[in-house]
């Protein structure tokens, strides 16, 4: 593009994230938007997707369906499921569906507008790319590539399953075993940015993603290999090298509305890894596995009290202790919630916190 046409495409496109995530909070404004950005990935030979009529974007229908290794689907689901790979449906408007050059699908976030985002930038620079980005225990979804356009920085990022959020639905067929597997991932995924000194400062279950979901209890049969989990989302992620925030250091007040560690209201410094492990962990507040030994390490992650709430590290070798320690055919039973998941899901949906009218117990 010549330089009088990047300043007409910049020109439409915001100046800044928060207008990025919600365009007048109107869903033709998020669809305007792409729409003018188009060009951009053109030129870099990314397709974005295009929305139907139920504010989903997909791909081509002539696109050839192509693995890249981070999104599959049980048989069993091929029918129902078989579409996903096909279908994004973002949560607000910094995210888009694509097609890479290649054939494979992606998303395409909008990480950086000026100075606005670099520290999201930098923090996937150092976990999403290089070699960090192939260690075992980092589950940082991988940065495939950075598209720049002006004073601006896109990310490019595999398509991924399903999150988390879902993981004990009622339609969702995965056993205690399928979703205690998927926890201990995520905490690993916790450790691994913990250790180097990074809080995620966003860790509900919502920004967990996996591969499938191994659904155990629909042929009673523990599954012969698991699926991973990948930690999403850093766009409030901090390098903290002490771990710790304060009043001052804390951009708390920028519109966040998930609920946070009871440390985290408090004005006074706290651990912003410790608080990582309360949010995470109330994230599941609706889920008892019946099994003891495994709710006393979630009921311990969600300790009111920072001293004693483990860190992710040690809530981690817990967790795999206790189910390393087990016969896996013993976790092939359903999980029991405290409240009715729609009840959950309905909270979640228009942005309600459900345990401030639910039991927690």
């Amino acid at each position: 593009m010549s330089i009088n046409e990047n300043s007409v495409i910049r020109a439409r496109l915001p100046s800044d994230l928060l207008s990025w995530r919600a365009p007048n909070s109107d869903f033709l404004d998020e669809v305007s938007l792409w729409e003018n950005a188009r060009r951009i990935f053109e030129d870099v030979n990314i397709d974005l997707w295009r929305w139907d009529d139920s504010a989903f974007q997909k791909a081509r229908e002539e696109e050839m369906v192509l693995s890249s290794g981070f999104a599959y689907i049980r048989p069993e689901r091929v029918e129902d499921w078989g579409r996903i790979t096909k279908r994004f449906n973002s949560q607000n408007g910094l995210c888009h569906g694509a097609t890479t050059v290649d054939g494979h699908s992606a998303v395409v976030r909008i990480i950086s507008i000026g100075d606005e985002g670099r520290n999201h930038l930098q923090v996937l620079r150092k976990i999403a790319r290089g070699s960090d980005s192939l260690l075992v225990d980092n589950h940082a979804v991988p940065l495939w590539r950075e598209v720049h356009f002006e004073d601006m920085v896109f990310g490019v990022f595999p398509f991924i399953g399903c999150d988390l959020f879902d993981i004990y639905a009622p339609w969702i067929k995965n056993s205690v075993g399928d979703i205690v597997d998927m926890i201990l991932q995520a905490i690993e995924g916790l450790s691994f940015v913990h250790n180097l000194k990074i809080a995620h400062r966003d860790a509900d279950r919502m920004n967990f993603l996996v591969q499938w979901y191994p659904e155990s209890l629909a042929n009673m049969r523990v599954p012969t290999i698991r699926p991973r989990v990948y930690l999403n989302d850093f766009e409030r992620a901090m390098e903290l090298p002490t771990g710790v925030l304060s009043a001052e250091t804390d951009p708390l007040n920028d519109g966040y509305m998930r609920i946070v560690a009871p440390e985290a209201r408090s004005g006074r410094p706290y651990d912003a890894f410790k608080a990582d492990v309360w949010q995470f962990a109330d994230s599941l507040w609706n889920f008892r596995s019946t099994v003891p030994a495994i709710d006393e390490v979630l009921a311990a992650m969600r300790d009111e009290s920072p001293s004693t709430r483990p860190s992710s590290m040690e809530a981690r070798d817990s967790l795999a202790s206790v189910l390393h320690s087990m016969v896996p055919n013993d976790l092939l039973i359903a999980p029991r919630l405290l409240v009715d998941y729609y009840v959950e899901h309905w909270h979640k949906v228009n942005g309600l916190e459900p345990y401030v009218t639910a039991p927690r117990a």
